[in-house]
């Protein structure tokens, strides 16, 4: 269970980390 939750909380900030890198390029 631990190593699923850690997988699940990596891949969402890998998703976050991504999107932020998105928003901020359509911002520059």
């Amino acid at each position: 269970m631990s190593r699923v939750s850690h997988t699940n909380t990596e891949h969402f900030t890998k998703n976050s980390f991504h999107r932020y890198s998105l928003m901020e390029r359509l911002l520059a």
